[in-house]
């Protein structure tokens, strides 16, 4: 925190953190802030809790007494407390409004252990001016070896002394080597193979400069851990169903007594489950446990699909309360019924389980909110993406309705960490201004650019007890990373673009499209749509005009339609969509029949070369 804060120059070069143990400052507060204040130019004030119960009097107390103590001061330092994790939360909560919790080794992702482990390394690397070899069976046997992260970094302080020795006398000093032979016996091969092989996927061999930076994108692309792309079957019915519903779906009605009362308590059913967290997956449930009961003929496919047994307590909760309501309105459930409604509630509590941020695009750009949404949520195989209806109105009261509606829309799939925003530039500050006073869910707002930050924005937030305030510093290095990236033009080369990291990562995205063909016959079109419009061919236009086309391809081939529910609210300039019509027209591919674009699809191309010009 406080290396942060001297980047962002909020802190000078010289600050520190002085720590001390609740016990010593209680005692005389007076005196113990005059002593650290003679010696110390202090920034922060780390307190900590050696006991794991503290007095909530004595501790309300003490809070005013530093309040009292620090008022008329010029640097009044900030207040960290530190405690042991079994510390009581109401107690911390009650004392400050920012909780921030470290996980023990244990409970992080192996991909965040090796990235500490080498990050670890890195700085050793820096220190002794060194290159270092390290095999991925050295990191499986050092996170096998140690329990808390004070240990790994111990255990490889100390390897790396003992290899530095060993090499020096042996007169090897251009590199150090980092294997498994430096940490066991002659018998190591038979023990390696008895531990944990590790479940992220690295190189066996990672090098590591001096002064150097670990991709560690890269490094992790084709990891199996959570929230890496578990499946790609994107033929499947429920995938279609639950993971790309983004409206809530009209209201049925039997116009009937039991129709609709069989209707209303289902509805009553899910009003008091976890489903209320995803209010349009929750309705687009309840409409498929309804043709379930009704034997609809559109659901026989379910049957084809293999059953998935219910695993949580809630679900099976749930289950039941639908198997009672079935008996109490006289409608007979067969055995492959019941299993349909345990293959959907199963599949629809996975996709919306293990997300601590959830995150939800507004933009009048909708085509392409939905895009983002649908490829996203299809490639991760969760729900984590919502899109929400764009505020567009220049009246004061529409205005103020549609944030009320976007701001009860976020308190209701806040998971307890925070929600992300995506909007537009000229949204930003009123959507943030209205969130801001608000005190039921913690939000922030982040201006819509590109694929390449919802790439990041996913990776930071779905890291275990991941919160918004912990993961805002990276967030807003990611930004400038991206903003950098977009304004530059250099994938006006082919030689830059064939091997450019985003299209490369884009290109998984949309399984079954040969985006290395596409991409250069999409890029002849925009070169071409950008002449006639004298538009200027930036980084940002390249990237999401590629990106939204392969798309649309990706959609026609898999039979997806993820705009069908998606009302268009642009005002559109016909000349301009009739010439990106036109240039798309002229290609000719065998990988594409441009004959098959409709209408829809030209707009989504007219929203993304309008919206990336405008960032540009």
């Amino acid at each position: 925190m406080l290396n942060r804060a001297k980047t962002l120059g909020l802190a000078a070069r010289e600050s520190s953190v002085y720590y001390i143990e609740f016990s010593d400052i209680y005692v005389n507060l007076r005196q113990s802030i005059e002593m650290m204040e003679k010696d110390h130019n202090i920034f922060i004030l780390a307190i900590e809790f050696v006991q794991k119960n503290v007095d909530f009097e004595i501790l309300s107390g003490f809070v005013h007494s530093l309040e009292i103590q620090y008022k008329n001061k010029k640097d009044a330092p900030m207040i960290a407390f530190i405690g042991a994790s079994e510390l009581q939360s109401d107690l911390l909560h009650s004392i400050s409004p920012v909780i921030l919790n470290f996980p023990s080794a244990k409970d992080r992702p192996q991909t965040e252990l090796i990235s500490i482990l080498l990050s670890m390394i890195q700085k050793e690397s820096n220190r002794l001016d060194k290159t270092m070899l390290v095999s991925s069976q050295f990191i499986q046997l050092v996170l096998h070896k140690c329990s808390n992260l004070h240990q790994l970094e111990n255990e490889i302080l100390y390897t790396i002394s003992r290899i530095l020795y060993t090499s020096s006398t042996a007169g090897k000093n251009n590199e150090l080597m980092l294997d498994a032979s430096v940490l066991l016996d002659n018998e190591r091969d038979d023990f390696i193979k008895s531990i944990p092989e590790l479940k992220a996927e690295i190189p066996d061999k990672i090098q590591i400069r001096p002064n150097g930076e670990i991709d560690f994108n890269k490094l992790f692309l084709n990891s199996h851990e959570p929230l890496a792309e578990t499946k790609n079957i994107v033929s499947d019915y429920f995938t279609k169903q639950l993971l790309i519903c983004s409206r809530v779906t009209g209201v049925v009605s039997e116009n009937s007594y039991s129709g609709d009362r069989l209707i209303s308590g289902i509805t009553k059913a899910f009003n008091k489950s976890v489903f209320c967290q995803d209010p349009f997956l929750k309705e687009k449930v309840e409409h498929m446990i309804l043709s379930v009961f009704r034997k609809d003929k559109s659901l026989d496919i379910v049957k084809e699909t293999s059953s998935m047994d219910i695993q949580t307590p809630q679900m099976k909760s749930l289950f039941n309360n639908l198997l009672q309501l079935a008996q109490t309105n006289h409608c007979k459930l067969s055995k492959t019924q019941e299993k349909m409604i345990q293959s959907i509630l199963t599949y629809a509590h996975f996709i919306m389980s293990d997300i601590h941020i959830p995150v939800i695009i507004t933009s009048k750009y909708h085509l392409l909110a939905s895009n983002y949404a649908n490829i996203f949520n299809l490639f991760f195989d969760r729900r984590i993406i919502h899109t929400f209806p764009a505020v567009l109105s220049g009246k004061r009261n529409e205005t103020r309705t549609n944030l009320e509606n976007l701001y009860e829309f976020a308190v209701s799939i806040n998971r307890g960490q925070g929600v992300l925003i995506l909007s537009d530039a000229d949204m930003k500050q009123t959507i943030t201004n209205y969130f801001f006073p608000k005190t039921k869910v913690l939000s922030y707002n982040v201006q819509f650019h590109s694929f390449i930050l919802v790439k990041e924005i996913l990776r930071l937030s779905v890291k275990k007890n991941a919160s918004i305030i912990s993961i805002i510093p990276n967030l807003l290095i990611s930004q400038n990373d991206e903003i950098k990236i977009l304004k530059d033009n250099q994938l006006k080369s082919y030689t830059l673009r064939s091997a450019d990291k985003h299209l490369l990562f884009a290109s998984k995205l949309t399984p079954g499209i040969n985006t290395f063909t596409t991409n250069e016959l999409f890029f002849r079109a925009l070169r071409a749509i950008a002449k006639k419009l004298d538009i200027k061919l930036n980084n940002s236009l390249i990237l999401e005009f590629l990106f939204h086309a392969n798309c649309i391809l990706f959609q026609k081939k898999h039979d997806f339609d993820f705009s069908k529910n998606v009302m268009d609210h642009m005002d559109i300039d016909y000349a301009v969509l009739e010439v990106i019509q036109q240039k798309i027209q002229e290609l000719s591919s065998p990988d594409f029949h441009v004959s098959a674009f409709t209408m829809k699809d030209y707009q989504i191309l007219y929203e993304a070369v309008f919206h990336s010009a405008l960032q540009g």
